[in-house]
């Protein structure tokens, strides 16, 4: 028996967010700045990217990374909260058993929390996870 079972959102509870949606978030978030982004500009802040490039796309563009990544996360998470509302970001079929799973349930994400809830609340998904406590740790939770 588990002591508690840790899910991810995209790609476990819900369906993973297109290329598409994150490159217009980030160009969004570039053009907030007055900026055109180039393909250099995209990279820095794409899935999986460092701090190190970020700041040096920021100070390549004379912007304050902090700012920059801030305004990028808050970008993309309007978007995908938009998709989820619209039903273009889908349950997977297997969260059917986690009514099945005994343990208490929590949340891992690099969303934002925000994010994480229009998923929770919009699925249904809510009920099982432990109301005991805040369930949830990802990017607008944690300090760097």
């Amino acid at each position: 028996m588990y002591d508690a079972v840790v899910l991810d959102s995209d790609g476990v509870l819900v369906g993973l967010s297109g290329r598409e949606m994150l490159a217009a978030a980030i160009d969004r978030t570039y053009r907030s700045f007055g900026i055109r982004p180039d393909e250099n500009d995209r990279a820095a802040l794409w899935v999986g990217t460092d701090p190190e490039s970020v700041y040096a796309a920021a100070d390549r563009r004379g912007l304050d990374p902090e700012t920059v990544w801030t305004r990028r996360d808050q970008t993309v998470s309007r978007i995908e909260q938009a998709a989820i509302r619209a039903g273009e970001k889908p349950l997977h079929s297997d969260v059917a058993a986690l009514n099945r799973v005994g343990a208490p349930l929590a949340v891992a994400s690099n969303n934002l929390q925000t994010t994480v809830e229009v998923v929770l609340e919009g699925h249904g998904l809510r009920v099982f996870i432990d109301p005991a406590s805040r369930n949830y740790v990802g990017g607008s939770t944690l300090q760097y």
